[in-house]
């Protein structure tokens, strides 16, 4: 009751310090546990917050619905944060100042993951955030939840791309320091990127990006022959799939097979005769044919 009276008059402090007495005598208080709940959301501790709202439910489903509202609530002031952020990052004139607002921008969109744990659009926009603050393999994490709640192409692209650039860096180090476990990073890089394009591709056949970014992690793993069997296969299962055709053609242009990869090019553009892609590359093909 005291502890009521408090909120009432926002005293926060004493408010929770009378909760806290009181669940210590009666450990099966569900509302002081929400009303305790409730204070740490007040003061940004999402962690004690949840973990006191989660104490409440496993004595009565009393304030279940209260619980849901104050987290809902404290998930749309964070993601509202986050996108605001975000958007003054996107603005800033600076790199030091896009850093500050992009690393605030992650702050808030991690509160409201742990807010509200199944909201695709929250992980989506945290690892754009990570993303644009320059650190890519924390948006791995993010991005695997995005995965599993929202399956999308561009889910696969971003995996693949996070791999692939991390994979190409190692090889620069490596070109450096001739060092055997630099080398092997680049492998194991690249690997991880073609696992996840390659689980892209069967999900999304026909997505250009996914494609071509398999390709191109296929032939700086050295692993053309691999890509050529997957690239042949998809063009047997679905002749008329444009992107297929192109980029089995693409990884026949790398190994100088002038004539089959002409006519790669060719059926992709008797599929879509404005690819320009295709027209290019088949230009690219006749002058290295000569």
């Amino acid at each position: 009751t005291s502890a009521k009276l408090y909120i009432q008059q926002k005293n926060l402090p004493k408010a929770k310090q009378a909760l806290m007495k009181e669940v210590k005598k009666n450990p099966k208080s569900d509302e002081g546990y929400y009303l305790l709940g409730w204070i740490y959301g007040e003061e940004g501790n999402y962690e004690k917050m949840l973990e006191n709202f989660n104490k409440s439910l496993e004595i009565s489903k009393k304030f279940e619905q209260k619980i849901k509202q104050s987290r809902k609530y404290h998930w749309a002031r964070n993601f509202n944060k986050g996108v605001a952020l975000f958007n003054k990052a996107a603005k800033a004139s600076d790199k030091e100042s896009q850093k500050k607002f992009f690393d605030k921008a992650v702050q808030a969109f991690e509160y409201a993951t742990k807010c509200e744990p199944d909201s695709a659009a929250t992980y989506q926009n945290l690892a754009f955030a990570y993303l644009n603050a320059g650190e890519s393999e924390k948006a791995v994490k993010p991005l695997l939840k995005l995965r599993e709640l929202k399956n999308t192409p561009e889910v696969y692209v971003r995996l693949g791309q996070i791999y692939f650039n991390k994979g190409v860096d190692e090889l620069n180090k490596f070109q450096d320091t001739k060092a055997k476990e630099d080398s092997i990073a680049a492998m194991k890089a690249f690997d991880t990127a073609i696992s996840y394009l390659e689980e892209g591709r069967k999900k999304y056949p026909s997505n250009s990006d996914i494609l071509l970014l398999l390709s191109n992690a296929y032939i700086k793993a050295n692993k053309i022959d691999v890509a050529m069997d997957a690239f042949k296969a998809g063009v047997e299962q679905e002749p008329n799939n444009k992107y297929y055709r192109y980029n089995y053609g693409v990884l026949l242009l790398g190994a100088d097979r002038f004539a089959e990869e002409a006519e790669q090019f060719k059926k992709a553009l008797e599929i879509d005769p404005k690819y320009e892609n295709a027209i290019y590359h088949l230009a690219v093909t006749y002058v290295k044919w000569g």
